[in-house]
């Protein structure tokens, strides 16, 4: 009988809890902030936070998850803002996934400080489950912006996170056309309409809406059918992608384009909605609408292009030991940069960044083993043919007839 009692005990803050959060509702740029207290926090001299008892500061909340690549990139950069902004403003990043426990989330910081060196010094929130319900995030990661009056002055993704708008944001700028809330898709508002034999079809393309989040995928009704496909805020190269992926398969550094280059990262929002919502009617909705508003098609083809092609000369290569764990990290932050017993194409994700043409592997080589500058990302074009070839490996710019996309305007 105690047992029985002490779960009731448990179990009715819970069952409170989710009622409140299901008569919440979710706040906008203009509205009054919550007067709530933030459970769980760490990194702060209590583990609650009072986020309307700010003494007329502002208030930055960052919306992150340890899965989010984007979310932990983007931590050193508030880190730094925060250190800058110190006094001006407060910042605090709330953590929105459940399985992020203290454990796990105490785990993961470990790693990433034996990693990169890098702590996690500002204050965060794990498990919250009542902030995210007044902003519920679009996307990760998302940023809150309160004012010092407690006014939500706008909820942006973390392009908006610069000097500039957080100094306008510390002395209580008015920050119109500064930040932007962004919007997420919705299949209510669609780009365009037409219908066919009472059926709903839309196949259309419009220019980038700057307010709306970038996005790509389905919306679904409740039974999880599919109703609309949509690519939001996408640049032209990869719209020719989804809709010519046999012909667009080797990658954007193998293209041939009669037009400017340029226009191929134009950005353009898609939208269709038909009776046929399959992979392969889709892409075909995509390849009509590109050559009906835009003129333009893609094919394959064999071309001779300009190349670079990566070789070893074995007397300078270090030792591959298939006993050794293999390793890979090539994180710009890592302190060490290693590719321990990887496959020799592994190399060509560094070398690519200072090559705009194909970058061949023709090495001969099963594995490779090579340790990495820290510094390597900050290496001219002959520095890294330098290193490499300290390593044994050598680049030569040459021509090739390889696969390619050919895009083309069509009249």
């Amino acid at each position: 009988m105690k047992i029985f009692y002490c779960l009731m005990g448990l179990l009715c803050p819970l069952v409170s809890l989710q009622a409140q959060e299901h008569s919440i509702k979710p706040l906008t740029v203009g509205d009054a902030a919550p007067a709530m207290i933030l459970n769980n926090v760490y990194n702060h001299p209590a583990t609650t936070i009072d986020i309307s008892n700010r003494k007329g500061k502002p208030l930055l909340i960052d919306f992150w998850a340890s899965w989010c690549v984007s979310c932990i990139g983007l931590m050193p950069k508030l880190e730094d803002f925060k250190e800058k902004f110190a006094g001006q403003m407060e910042m605090i990043s709330v953590n929105i996934e459940p399985a992020d426990t203290e454990e796990k989330i105490n785990t993961f910081l470990k790693k990433r400080k034996e990693r990169t060196g890098l702590e996690m010094k500002m204050a965060y929130a794990l498990q919250d489950t009542l902030l995210q319900h007044y902003f519920p995030p679009a996307y990760l990661p998302e940023l809150v912006w309160i004012d010092g009056r407690g006014r939500i002055a706008a909820i942006t993704d973390a392009y908006a996170l610069n000097k500039e708008n957080l100094q306008r944001f510390s002395n209580g700028e008015i920050l119109n056309n500064v930040l932007h809330p962004k919007k997420s898709f919705k299949k209510a508002n669609p780009l365009g309409e037409t219908n066919e034999n009472g059926i709903i079809y839309r196949n259309s393309l419009s220019p980038e809406d700057k307010n709306m989040q970038a996005g790509l995928g389905f919306k679904t009704d409740s039974a999880g059918n599919r109703q609309c496909y949509y690519a939001i805020n996408y640049p032209l190269i990869a719209l020719l992608q989804l809709g010519y992926p046999e012909a667009m398969k080797n990658g954007r550094d193998r293209i041939v384009y009669d037009g400017d280059k340029a226009g191929l990262y134009k950005k353009y929002s898609y939208e269709f909605t038909g009776a046929d919502m399959s992979e392969e009617n889709i892409q075909l909705q995509i390849r009509l609408v590109l050559k009906n508003a835009l003129k333009i098609t893609a094919y394959s083809a064999d071309r001779k292009i300009p190349c670079a092609v990566l070789t070893a000369y074995k007397e300078k290569l270090l030792p591959v030991s298939l006993n050794k764990k293999a390793e890979y990290d090539i994180d710009k932050l890592s302190l060490h940069k290693r590719l321990l017993n990887q496959p020799p194409g592994s190399l060509l994700t560094i070398i690519s960044k200072w090559y705009k043409i194909p970058v061949l592997e023709e090495t001969k080589l099963q594995k490779i083993s090579i340790e990495l500058p820290f510094d390597i990302y900050d290496y001219t074009k002959q520095q890294l043919l330098a290193f490499l070839k300290t390593q044994g490996f050598i680049i030569t710019e040459t021509e090739r007839i390889m696969p390619v996309a050919v895009i083309k305007t069509i009249p």
